[in-house]
């Protein structure tokens, strides 16, 4: 009777991961390999025009699934592939070329404000961020967490909160708020943001993302893209998201530097375009014909199940299944070689199978491992 017992519960545990996956869309080891990954809401891309270091843009797809990229309209992106995205982009340069515009024209429908008009702007926290939340003589409640697709973090006592599209000090008011009135007098709440950053990008210099140390102004972020004076002619933008929209802030470094014009904050996530000439009188093409490259930003997969090294590991540039499988210690000496990739295409998960055997004899495809990825190796049944 106890190693029927003992039959059936072992049967039972087998049976969770299979169970799991019941009603899950199969997909076909073929099928799979065409597949690209499509982004979602939170990931995070490296945009580059021509190659060129000094266009290099970091950027997050956000909460309404759009990019941004120097002075274009917000670029739909959740949903697409990397290739799709960079023909978009690509085919909006070629728009603007069309109808001779540059780079954030206000006919491209962005917001366009003063320095004066953006002096008082705060930064409105975005899917991704991640939070130092602290509650003074209350341990247990200080954590750091970081805003999920949806918008919202979860905190203790309080439950889901939102936080995209709002600053830092109205979320401390809210959380002080709250647990005032339901669980401790007068709680003294700060929230920093971790890891805050700005890009800037010029003709000359150590164009690139930089981090956000305390206050940053205007005049001291363009000096990371060259010598200030040399830039005293050139017309500089800040592309800055707010909420779902991006607006476009236009400044002149001579303004600047002779007080016409306020010194204003720069924000996390903000890119300085310290804007290059259309085309050079060396025959370099315009914005328009060069090859925009997006590369996605810390890509994983998680391995679970019958292998040496269960955890979660990057993917660099591309990678498949065997690769996967190695990179996670092999298969442990209790699993076969069945496995399960688990994956999330659209709104939908869908479960494909393979045998790694028939993929090392050549039966079946060696099918990439895309992010966000979750590789199930089966336990032997005897």
């Amino acid at each position: 009777m106890k190693r029927l017992f003992s039959l059936l519960a072992t049967g039972a545990i087998l049976c969770l991961p299979a169970c799991s996956m019941l009603g899950l869309q199969t997909l076909s080891v073929e099928e799979a390999r065409k597949q690209p990954y499509r982004l979602r809401t939170g990931d995070e891309i490296e945009i580059t025009l021509g190659g060129r270091a000094d266009s290099l843009v970091k950027t997050a797809v956000g909460e309404d699934g759009t990019a941004l990229y120097l002075g274009l309209e917000p670029v739909p992106a959740a949903g697409k592939s990397l290739r799709e995205l960079e023909a978009e982009i690509e085919q909006q340069f070629a728009l603007q070329s069309a109808v001779q515009l540059d780079p954030a024209s206000p006919s491209l429908k962005n917001r366009i404000l003063s320095p004066a008009e953006a002096f008082n702007q705060t930064y409105q926290l975005q899917v991704g961020d991640q939070l130092d939340i602290s509650v003074w003589e209350h341990p247990e409640l200080s954590q750091k967490i970081q805003i999920r697709e949806d918008g919202t973090f979860p905190f203790p006592l309080l439950g889901s909160l939102r936080a995209a599209g709002r600053t830092t000090s109205k979320m401390e008011k809210e959380i002080r708020r709250r647990l005032d009135r339901d669980y401790i007098v007068n709680p003294q709440v700060t929230i920093r943001l971790i890891g805050a950053q700005f890009t800037v990008l010029g003709q000359e210099g150590d164009s690139g993302s930089y981090p956000i140390e305390g206050g940053l102004d205007l005049l001291t972020a363009i000096s990371k893209a060259g010598d200030i004076l040399t830039l005293r002619t050139c017309p500089v933008e800040i592309l800055r998201r707010q909420g779902n929209t991006q607006v476009v802030i236009r400044a002149n470094v001579d303004r600047l530097l002779n007080g016409k014009d306020p010194n204003i904050p720069v924000l996390p996530r903000d890119t300085i375009y310290i804007k290059p000439p259309r085309t050079t009188a060396t025959g370099v093409p315009s914005i328009a014909e060069q090859k925009i490259t997006i590369r996605l930003i810390g890509a994983k997969f998680t391995a679970l199940g019958e292998v040496s090294s269960p955890g979660t590991y990057a993917i660099e540039n591309t990678m498949d299944v065997l690769t996967a499988v190695s990179l996670a210690g092999g298969i442990s000496k209790f699993g076969s070689s069945r496995i399960e990739i688990i994956r999330t295409v659209g709104n939908q998960r869908v479960v494909i199978r393979a045998n790694l055997d028939r993929i090392l004899k050549g039966r079946d495809a060696n099918f990439p491992i895309l992010p966000r990825d979750t590789l199930y190796a089966r336990r032997r049944l005897f």
